[in-house]
């Protein structure tokens, strides 16, 4: 059975066709807002809570030292996984974002925090 850890919607089902119909967007002004830091951005970090079919994780790993992720939908960590092929950069984990360990160890860690990148998909935050 595929795991869906969201209770937003039915991931596994959405994920099917989700790259033939969403893009990601904002790639480029994502990558000017990391240049404005004060890590240079071949040295950056990045950190996505929910990376989904890995839209954003491909693009950006071409310009970041490293990238971190966490997908709670078994499918989407299966088709990110499949786009990232033997990427030596991109470390994921097939986890729900708020309860996952490994980031509760970055955000407990002022250094981490400082040096990753964090991008989190507004529509996975329950109020």
């Amino acid at each position: 059975m595929k795991r869906n850890l969201s209770s937003y919607c039915n991931y596994n089902e959405a994920f099917t066709e989700y790259d033939q119909v969403r893009r990601p967007n904002g790639l480029r002004e994502l990558l000017q807002i990391f240049k404005q830091t004060d890590i240079a951005l071949e040295e950056q970090k990045v950190l996505e809570g929910g990376f989904g079919t890995g839209a954003y994780i491909d693009h950006i790993r071409h310009y970041v030292r490293e990238v971190h992720g966490v997908e709670g939908s078994s499918e989407g960590f299966r088709q990110a996984s499949q786009k990232m092929g033997n990427a030596t950069n991109v470390i994921c984990k097939s986890e729900t974002f708020f309860v996952s360990p490994f980031l509760m160890i970055a955000f407990m860690s002022t250094w981490l925090i400082r040096s990753y990148i964090i991008l989190i998909p507004s529509q996975g935050i329950q109020t």
